[in-house]
């Protein structure tokens, strides 16, 4: 959840306020308390997507230093394995150095120490493009998005705080639900945008849309009608 926002309201308190809008009247008690529950629910799962929405912003700013990290590391080793190559290219046959540590295990070690470095410079060259995955795609820079194109995209919203993705959804499945249900006449509930823009309110605690903006997003405006 962004912060600064209120913690999603208790069902009981929600539900209380709900009841009193004029476009239930005409529902029976049990299909009212039905779609109330329904619409919470949606409200709620809002509630978890922006918490998880506002960790990936977090993530993304962990593992970018982590790829800046692993970007630069095989230029470092690089330098290292040049002179670990130079290093046993020039040491002589017989030396103070093979004679205090075995001479031929020396050697062996040396040679080791350069496998293990080029491994390393191998490994961070392939971890790098493994770490950009991990950044939420709305929070790549132009660098990282090229790297990670061919790379599988496992994220369905944008996690920016400024993104109306996570409204327009929970406005669509509110939208959806609201058409599963009749009144006691067999009409369609009248005004989806009214009862969405109140369960944001109650529900969320949130006013910073209109009717009118919540009416833009309903898969069809006109499916709110009688």
């Amino acid at each position: 959840m962004a912060s600064g926002k209120k913690p999603l309201r208790s069902f009981t308190s929600y539900a209380q306020q709900m009841k009193g809008l004029a476009n239930f009247r005409l529902m029976k008690a049990a299909d009212r308390d039905e779609l109330l529950r329904d619409l919470y629910r949606i409200a709620a799962r809002k509630v978890r997507l922006e918490k998880w929405a506002a960790t990936e912003r977090s993530e993304a700013q962990e593992l970018r230093k982590w790829k800046h990290f692993l970007q630069h590391t095989p230029l470092r080793l690089r330098a290292v394995l040049k002179e670990l190559i130079k290093l046993a290219k020039h040491i002589p046959e017989v030396s103070d150095v093979e004679i205090l540590f075995d001479g031929e295990e020396f050697r062996r070690t040396l040679y080791e120490l350069v496998n293990n470095v080029e491994t390393g410079m191998k490994l961070a060259e392939e971890l790098e493009p493994v770490v950009v995955a991990l950044i939420n795609p709305g929070e790549r820079t132009k660098v990282e998005r090229r790297i990670a194109r061919e790379l599988v995209t496992r994220y369905e919203f944008p996690v920016r705080e400024s993104s109306l993705a996570l409204d327009i959804w929970m406005v669509k499945e509110a939208a959806a639900q609201l058409n599963r249900y009749r009144d006691r006449n067999g009409k369609k509930i009248s005004d989806y945008e009214l009862i969405i823009w109140n369960v944001f309110k109650i529900a969320l605690g949130e006013q910073n849309r209109s009717v009118d903006a919540i009416r833009k997003h309903l898969p069809n405006p006109r499916r709110n009608l009688r």
